[in-house]
């Protein structure tokens, strides 16, 4: 949820690489959700911030994920189950 909140105002993303945030990163694009392994490093959080900078002059696509599609996302999942 917060990672959303933070695209809704076009903030890139910086998270630990599990399930959740490879969906994200793939559905949002590695241009907004940089993805660390296991432990964050220096190295880590410094090339985050100078990606970070750069990402800064576009805008995150989140089609989809408004609050009006949701619902009607989330009732087509519950009927294919």
């Amino acid at each position: 949820g917060s990672a959303l909140l933070a695209l809704s105002f076009d903030t890139p993303v910086i998270a630990a690489k599990n399930g959740s945030m490879i969906d994200l990163q793939k559905r949002i694009g590695a241009n907004w959700v940089h993805l660390f392994r296991e432990t964050l490093t220096s190295n880590d959080l410094e090339g985050a911030i100078e990606w970070a900078f750069d990402v800064r002059s576009r805008r995150a696509q989140l089609d989809g994920s408004d609050w009006p599609s949701i619902p009607h996302r989330t009732c087509g999942f519950y009927q294919r189950l």
